[in-house]
């Protein structure tokens, strides 16, 4: 049997009351042009009716994942928010290199089993992320985090083109000047004051924990 092709999803915090769904615009908007580069029909009004219905019961802060079918239908799922912190957090390096030339990484979708690996094994061993590197050597994303850097009194992320995704927390950043593109060192995260980011979950500050990390197999 044929695999099916990969599927483009969203991740979202939601908030009761006035809160709601953060940055929902740019998600969506983001969810709409994987669509169509994957050639997936989208409707911006089905996906909000989908959003609003999952939440409708819900009284505390969730995470929300918005799938997109290959069909065009979108499934929502939830599960409780954990709770925000200001602590450091430990974030692994993998051994596995991504191939900053892969299309697919320009979208967030279900080809991603390299990224779910190393999710499971961040979680495995208490790390709240793993960093990959791209072919070049250069820092490309984390597995649920885009990755920035200090440098002097701005921020600094990788490119599209080294890798990273486009995330939407990312693009806020970049929007209001918090942030700017550029290539990312190894070497500036075992020195530096840097943060993960995502929409989730906002900008962490974030540490290297020693060593590397398989990810594809165990150590």
């Amino acid at each position: 049997m044929q695999e099916p092709g990969p599927e483009p999803f969203e991740t979202l915090r939601w908030e009761p009351g006035a809160g709601g769904f953060a940055r929902l615009d740019a998600h969506l908007a983001r969810l709409a042009r994987s669509a169509g580069y994957l050639g997936i029909p989208f409707s911006a009004a089905s996906a909000r009716a989908a959003l609003t219905a999952a939440v409708a019961e819900r009284s505390e802060p969730a995470r929300v994942r918005l799938l997109l079918a290959r069909t065009g239908v979108p499934g929502v799922t939830t599960a409780p928010l954990p709770a925000a912190t200001d602590a450091v957090v430990s974030v692994g390096v993998a051994f596995e290199l991504v191939d900053e030339s892969d299309p697919l990484r320009r979208h967030k979708t279900t080809a991603r089993a390299l990224y779910d690996l190393a999710t499971a094994r961040a979680q495995a061993i208490g790390l709240a992320d793993i960093v990959f590197l791209n072919r070049r050597g250069a820092v490309a994303e984390g597995g649920i985090s885009n990755v920035f850097v200090r440098r002097g009194d701005a921020l600094v992320t990788p490119p599209v083109d080294a890798g990273a995704l486009p995330g939407v927390l990312r693009g806020e950043l970049l929007g209001t000047g918090r942030c700017v593109v550029g290539d990312v060192t190894l070497a500036e995260l075992e020195a530096g004051e840097f943060y993960l980011g995502n929409s989730l979950r906002g900008l962490r500050r974030a540490r290297l924990a020693p060593g590397m990390v398989a990810v594809s197999s165990e150590p």
